[in-house]
């Protein structure tokens, strides 16, 4: 999350273990206190991946605004249950998804369709952090891990939020090819197992 100096995985991780420290004392003032440390910044985050994402949408402002606030009802949700991640920001990315989700599952059949099927899950998340997404973010964390604050956010974007190179170009004010070079450089550095393999033929040189 490079755009907001305030965000990464350092930062992250300096708040969720406030967070650790205050539960394990019985601190709500204090846990209260790193919770709002850490999720501040992702309400504009989440706002501006929302507003680029939602191109065309009428009421485009206030449609980021209400998918802002869903992210951090979300992540709430999801911070009461667990507090040990060494990708929070992976999981910020696919409640953000699903926080849009619900925005087209909202407006579906009105005036508001989604561009791609795949914004309308068939499965809606409805208990903070389903099994399937605990899956998905260990399997990825040690090799996100890898990389650096700009790869891992532009990652982060192409592939748990299905941005396009264009669009992420626009929200970073990037040249499409300079974020066609960024990531080609940052997969060629996610070497592990079959899913990552899978979503290197999904991702690598697709619009």
């Amino acid at each position: 999350m490079t755009d907001n100096p305030s965000l990464g995985a350092a930062r992250d991780e300096l708040h969720l273990r406030a967070m650790r420290d205050a539960r394990a004392a019985d601190d709500l003032a204090a846990e209260r206190h790193a919770l709002g440390k850490l999720l501040g910044p992702y309400w504009e985050w989440g706002r501006s991946i929302a507003y680029a994402k939602l191109d065309g949408v009428q009421n485009r402002d206030g449609v980021a605004d209400d998918v802002a606030q869903n992210l951090i009802e979300r992540l709430i949700k999801a911070l009461k249950k667990k507090l040990d991640y060494n990708a929070f920001h992976v999981l910020a990315a696919m409640h953000l998804k699903w926080a849009i989700n619900d925005y087209w599952r909202d407006q579906y059949g009105e005036e508001a369709v989604p561009r791609d099927p795949q914004e309308l899950p068939d499965d809606r998340d409805t208990d903070g952090e389903p099994e399937s997404l605990g899956r998905q973010v260990a399997a990825f964390e040690p090799y996100l891990a890898e990389l650096e604050d700009r790869e891992r956010e532009l990652v982060t974007e192409r592939i748990f939020l299905d941005m396009t190179p264009v669009q992420i170009a626009a929200r970073h004010g990037m040249r499409r090819e300079a974020v066609d070079t960024a990531l080609h450089r940052a997969f060629k550095k996610l070497r592990g197992g079959p899913l990552l393999q899978d979503v290197r033929k999904r991702y690598e040189g697709t619009a």
